[in-house]
């Protein structure tokens, strides 16, 4: 039997569960089987060492954490504003552009 096989062994003792509850759409964030699977320290382990073999995840010896490959952490300012532009999400807006619109009412209800 190789390593994986091993790790994976614990799934042989879940008791019955439902992957999908009879009547309801399936989602797997409520499948009772996948959770009982994830809760086994065995299978947690597996999962992990094969995202860290494929270099999904990385650690990061100077934080002694790890994270996705891909992961971009985002810096912000004082004002809790993005202080570099990434696609899809907004930076802090140039104050001589920035407008401020109140509602019909002129109680500033629409401003930010």
């Amino acid at each position: 039997m190789n390593k994986a096989c091993r790790k994976l062994q614990a799934a042989r003792k879940m008791p019955p569960k439902f992957h999908r509850y009879p009547g309801t759409v399936f989602d797997i964030s409520e499948s009772e089987a996948a959770r009982w699977l994830c809760r086994q320290p065995e299978i947690l382990q597996y999962v992990f060492d094969r995202c860290s073999d494929a270099g999904l995840i990385v650690f990061d010896p100077e934080t002694r954490m790890w994270h996705g490959a891909d992961f971009e952490p985002e810096v912000f300012d004082n004002d809790g504003w993005k202080t570099e532009n990434e696609p899809g999400k907004p930076c802090k807006p140039d104050p001589e552009q920035r407008t401020h619109t109140r509602g019909a009412s002129g109680d500033g209800a629409n401003r930010r």
